[in-house]
């Protein structure tokens, strides 16, 4: 978030993230961290998958 000169917002040590970060952070995570990750995987010949939680609906997130 530094890159981009986004205010990183905490709540009990955790990291929350705004509203309108959510489309930056998707895309950092489902799309660059996932095929690092991945890329690092197949180097080391670990059998992996990269999934999006996005994906086929197969997580509902219920705001408390």
């Amino acid at each position: 978030m530094k890159g981009l000169n986004l205010p990183v917002k905490k709540k009990n040590g955790l990291r929350v993230t705004p509203a309108d970060q959510i489309d930056i952070i998707t895309g950092a995570l489902a799309g660059t961290a996932n095929k690092t990750l991945l890329a690092w995987a197949k180097k080391h010949q670990i059998a992996a998958v990269g999934l999006f939680l996005g994906d086929g609906d197969s997580v509902k997130v219920t705001p408390a």
